[in-house]
Formats: C-alpha cells, structure tokens, sequence
C-alpha cells in the first residue's frame, strides 16, 4: 500500500470517528474487556454424552443446574452442592425446559408443553397444539 493509500485511509478512518482519542479509548476497553471473558474459568460438570444438548436453566432455590439431551428426550439434573446427578425421561424430542418456583421445570415437547415434578417423577401435560407432523416440534 502505498503512502497516499494510506494517507487515504488515515483520513477516512479519523474522518469516521475511528481515530479519535475516544475511540481508541473504547477499542482499548472493549480489547480488556475480552480478554477478562476469555480468562474465565471453565469446567465439565458429570460425564453426560448427549447427542444434543439444550436449555441450560439455573434454579436457585433447588440449587440444581437443569438441561435436556433434546433427540434422546433426557432430563438432567445436576446438584453441585452434593455432586448429585439425576436422568429423567421425557418424551423426545424435547425442545426446551423452564424451572418453576414449585422445584418443577415445564418443558417444550413435541407438540405440547407440560409440567415435570422431579420428586414424583410425573409428567403432566398443559397443553397442546393440533399439529402432528414430523418436521414440527415446540422449542423455545
């Protein structure tokens, strides 16, 4: 590139705002804030294989982490506190879960939405669509 081209492209860029004293600020801050993110810690909770993995949910009052294997239909249940792991079956495909106040989560099926109690292990169904078709599935 030659002296002009880039005398051209200075100008430009200034003339833009992207040589500024303040966006060079913000493109600095922007650069730590990055790489604060890239430093976080990161580290695998239980030794699940899913074949698609899905809807990570937090619930605070259970202290458990929630997700769903969506092709196989499976519910996981994770306490770290006590290092405990659960599976649940849910009819699959599964498209998303949802934790309630109740402990509960709803979960997004195939064609309904419905409510699972891990303590009963009973699915029961909310509601659902009038649609059956192979290619249709609830997610979130």
């Amino acid at each position: 590139m030659g002296k002009q081209q880039v005398q051209s492209c200075f100008a430009w860029r200034a003339a833009a705002g992207a040589g500024s004293v303040a966006t060079l600020r913000r493109n600095t801050a922007t650069r730590q804030h990055r790489s604060n993110i890239m430093a976080a810690e990161t580290r695998r909770l239980g030794d699940t294989k899913d074949l698609l993995g899905e809807s990570p949910c937090w619930n605070a009052q259970a202290g458990a982490l929630c997700w769903i294997d969506s092709l196989a239909g499976t519910l996981h249940r994770m306490l770290p506190a006590t290092g405990a792991a659960e599976q649940h079956s849910l009819p699959a495909p599964a498209g998303s879960i949802a934790p309630c106040e109740s402990g509960a989560v709803v979960a997004a099926l195939k064609n309904s939405f419905a409510r699972y109690d891990f303590a009963t292990r009973a699915l029961e169904i909310l509601a659902g669509i009038d649609v059956d078709h192979p290619d249709v599935r609830l997610n979130d």
